[in-house]
């Protein structure tokens, strides 16, 4: 066996004398040769180079994808904001309606209580019959400018195209 290694080694000598190029020649400690590339310093520095491109091209589509979930975070944290803009404006708007409603009340009440207080006087005059007629013309007045109720029904009377 070992005389059959030994011819298939010088055979291999003799066919190739010179490694190709680019690659040498290893010795085993058999006497057995191997070609083996040879590495410069200038292929070592191209090799990390290309590990180098294919680590970015490797974070470019994480950093991408990161960059979108950003921006869908921020759009997320933009529509709740909005959201809550639109609910304090919402409540806003109740609050000023309620507003508006209690000072309206608050208007009648003022306006009742100096119709109240002009009828007292009215009725407070001396009854002659000059002043009687301003007296009437008082109270005119006043039942004009009392808030008047309309009746729902002519109200639809009025839309009605029947009445028109």
């Amino acid at each position: 066996m070992q005389e059959d290694e030994k011819d298939i080694i010088q055979e291999d000598i003799k066919q190739n004398p010179q490694p190709k190029e680019g690659y040498k020649f290893i010795y085993t400690t058999k006497g057995a040769r191997r070609q083996v590339k040879i590495i410069t310093p200038e292929i070592r520095q191209a090799k990390k180079e290309q590990k180098q491109k294919i680590k970015q091209q490797i974070q470019q589509p994480t950093a991408a994808v990161t960059e979108k979930l950003n921006l869908q975070e921020q759009q997320i944290f933009q529509n709740k904001q909005i959201d809550n803009q639109n609910e304090l404006c919402q409540k806003l708007e109740k609050l000023t309606q309620i507003l508006l409603q209690t000072h309206e009340k608050e208007q009648k009440k003022e306006l009742k209580q100096q119709i109240s207080e002009v009828k007292q006087d009215i009725q407070n005059i001396p009854n002659t019959e000059q002043e009687q007629e301003p007296k009437q013309e008082i109270q005119q007045d006043i039942q004009n400018t009392e808030p008047k109720q309309e009746n729902p029904q002519r109200k639809i009377q009025r839309k009605h195209p029947f009445f028109k």
